[in-house]
């Protein structure tokens, strides 16, 4: 395998899907059926944004102070949710959007619900940004460190 990854002719040397299905790799490290984790992740991220509505006024401004705080690997998957959310490119999601995304997992919301979920987290109440996205769908206990605690209150 590394003799086809090291070939100077590119149209001759492995490609990195050829890599990953060499023996090798097959035999002593298989790929894992990630869809399951996947939807995990999506039922969750979407769970949060649907339960951001009971989140006290207070506890969203540290939350957003904490997401300025959070480095870009702590936010990369929700960032990845967001631009595959975001089908417009625009930086902004609307309510086709949310439905569009909420169709493809086990959480069901109907329009009304989907429109009072982005009137809760934005505060012009249409569309979600960047930044509301990733203050109401983050798990807090992946980026809350003491330290940030601490110097959100000092």
């Amino acid at each position: 395998m590394i003799r086809q990854l090291l070939k100077l002719d590119d149209s001759k040397r492995y490609d990195g899907k050829q890599a990953l299905n060499h023996k090798w790799f097959t035999k002593f490290a298989p790929h894992k059926d990630i869809s399951d984790e996947v939807n995990r992740l999506n039922d969750q991220v979407l769970s949060n944004l649907r339960n951001y509505k009971s989140v006290s006024h207070l506890k969203r401004k540290v939350m957003n102070m904490l997401i300025k705080m959070a480095n870009t690997n702590e936010v990369a998957v929700l960032t990845q949710y967001f631009k595959e959310v975001d089908i417009d490119g625009t930086g902004k999601i609307n309510a086709d959007e949310l439905k569009a995304i909420m169709d493809k997992t086990t959480i069901k919301m109907t329009n009304e619900e989907i429109n009072n979920v982005i009137k809760q987290i934005d505060e012009d109440g249409q569309n979600i940004t960047y930044s509301e996205f990733i203050a109401a769908a983050i798990d807090l206990r992946s980026i809350v460190t003491p330290e940030r605690v601490k110097a959100i209150f000092t």
